[in-house]
């Protein structure tokens, strides 16, 4: 491209370049904006940190150059009010985001001529000196396809969504339609001919929602879908979307993950009724311009049942399987917090400063007063705010559980089960902690203001630790789907007195003959290996899981997946 000599201009002196004005911020600019980047392999940061400011499909066109270097040309839209210098100055922020000011150069003008926008040398602008020669005309490029070659970024784990998308493999779709009724799941699937590397495979496109009410999909199922071979966790970007309705567009990405691009910005690239998937490592990038429609799931489920004079166990009950419940930090410890718990000292110090609370607080916060403790829960579900005092409280589901910020319990299991093991009560509020365990009645909860009275309510609470029950799961033990293939050795002999530990009541064996016996992990993989053998294979994966054998609890998920 000829080389041109410019030369900065003072706030006041005008230019004499026919493609430049000043405008109300008294910058030079021009009816148009020109990006000129020296590395084509960063267009695709630089679209990115566009997108975040700017609708790429309104006034953004991409061309290649025949010295191999990249334009990229901008038309700001027309606003009477908006000073054009504030869309530049927009522009040449996304060149830093992009980490491309050394590589990358903003010019303005109107079409035909352009010099470089205001810098730390000209705060004013540039004038051109001279004739210059128009922008050279290069090849049209395609945006979206530099959009989607962007790779996700990586953000922090979010809160469990009420809608999921699952692509996999139509062969798997039979498993995954069982599991999600079997979870009180509903579903819709369109099944689609996908390309990849040049090979074309059957896949299943299904979008999953809580059938019995509005609520988040457990996080149990979604770590179980995870674990299936070839098979990606999908999550919307744009719009709502439920069984019966989907937006004019849709963009799907890897759940937890994100585009570098801002969705709304680049949506309009694709066409209406479109479907954009970024399927990661295992499936790709693809656009789905013509999707077929989904299939409800009462399409796909119909189930005729023998007579029930024919049905026989094929087995006897199994042994119970206990699984211990516990409490895990996680990695957020910022959020909302709905109640605080006070120890002596901190209920000293409120004592102290409750006169000098500002008059709101008293509306929207209560307090249970017990011996050197007490509980503070703020009203109607909100949020506790402005009192830096004792142990942070989040809502737990169900919502009369309360835990630490920044813990969660392990396993995540459904709440009718979680009520059941832990034993509470919906008049009762339970606090589960590092401390043990605290129950208050509702009907302890006085105003806040009852601290400033002359007397103490004379309702007290006991803090009473416990240790965490165990989880009887007797009814949920799986049946074996296979007749054994050969017959396994017995853990312990009949005539031994049976002394039935956790690891006897997890894998339903006897104790090891001799009181010494294998040490635990040992047997647990003994017992994980026969049920493999024997075709149980799901229960296997569950103690390979339980091993942190991840490489074989997946060989056991691929065979159930062949067998389907």
């Amino acid at each position: 491209m000829q080389q041109h000599n410019y030369r900065p201009l003072g706030p006041d002196e005008p230019p004499t370049c026919a493609a430049l004005w000043r405008d109300a911020r008294g910058m030079l600019v021009g009816a148009q904006g020109y990006i000129r980047v020296q590395a084509p392999q960063r267009l695709t940061a630089l679209l990115a940190a566009l997108a975040q400011r700017f609708d790429l499909s309104r006034g953004v066109a991409v061309e290649a150059l025949e010295d191999g270097t990249i334009l990229v040309r901008i038309q700001p839209a027309a606003a009477a009010d908006v000073p054009l210098s504030l869309h530049y100055d927009a522009v040449q922020s996304a060149l830093g985001a992009a980490h491309l000011s050394t590589l990358a150069r903003l010019f303005v003008g109107d079409g035909e001529i352009g010099v470089p926008y205001a810098d730390a040398h000209a705060p004013h602008g540039y004038d051109l000196e001279g004739s210059g020669a128009p922008w050279p005309a290069g090849t049209p490029l395609a945006l979206r396809e530099y959009v989607l070659g962007a790779t996700p970024a990586l953000l922090p784990p979010a809160t469990h969504s009420l809608t999921l998308t699952l692509l996999t493999e139509r062969r798997l779709a039979s498993l995954i339609a069982d599991y999600a009724q079997r979870h009180g799941l509903a579903y819709a699937v369109r099944f689609l001919h996908w390309e990849v590397a040049g090979a074309r495979r059957e896949a299943a496109l299904f979008d999953l929602v809580h059938a019995a009410e509005v609520r988040p999909i457990p996080g149990f199922v979604c770590d179980f879908l995870r674990r299936l071979p070839r098979t990606t966790l999908l999550e919307d970007l744009l719009g709502s979307v439920d069984l019966d309705q989907e937006p004019a567009r849709r963009m799907l990405v890897p759940w937890g993950y994100r585009p570098q691009a801002y969705p709304p910005h680049i949506q309009h690239l694709f066409p209406d009724q479109s479907i954009v998937v970024l399927g990661g490592s295992a499936w790709g990038a693809a656009v789905l311009t013509a999707p077929p429609p989904r299939s409800r799931m009462q399409d796909l489920t119909l189930v005729a049942l023998p007579d029930l004079a024919q049905v026989a166990a094929s087995s006897p009950p199994a042994a119970p399987l206990q699984i211990q419940i516990e409490l895990v930090p996680t990695e957020r410890t910022t959020g909302s917090i709905h109640a605080l718990l006070l120890d002596a000292p901190a209920l000293a110090r409120l004592q102290r400063i409750v006169r000098h609370l500002p008059a709101p607080f008293f509306a929207t916060a209560r307090i249970a007063l017990g011996e050197g403790v007490a509980l503070i829960i703020a009203a109607d579900h909100g949020e506790v705010t402005g009192l830096p005092l004792g142990l942070a409280l989040t809502r737990s589901e169900p919502p009369h559980l309360f835990l630490p910020r920044g813990i969660s319990i392990r396993p995540s299991l459904p709440q009718d089960l979680l009520v059941e093991a832990l034993n509470l009560q919906p008049d009762t509020l339970t606090v589960l902690g590092p401390h043990g365990r605290l129950d208050v009645p509702l009907a302890a909860f006085k105003p806040l203001t009852s601290l400033l009275a002359l007397a103490i309510p004379t309702q007290k609470i006991a803090l009473r630790p416990t240790a965490l029950p165990t989880l009887d799961l007797r009814e949920l033990a799986p049946t074996p789907t296979k007749p054994p293939a050969a017959p396994v050795a017995p853990v312990a002999s009949p005539s031994e007195p049976e002394q039935r530990g956790i690891f006897q009541r997890l894998i339903g064996g006897k104790p090891a003959p001799g009181g010494s016996g294998v040490p635990f992990d040992q047997e647990l993989r003994q017992r994980a290996t026969a049920l493999e053998q024997r075709g149980d294979y799901e229960l296997a994966a569950a103690f390979y899981t339980y091993l942190g054998d991840s490489k074989r609890a997946a060989a056991c998920y691929r065979r159930i997946a062949e067998m389907r």
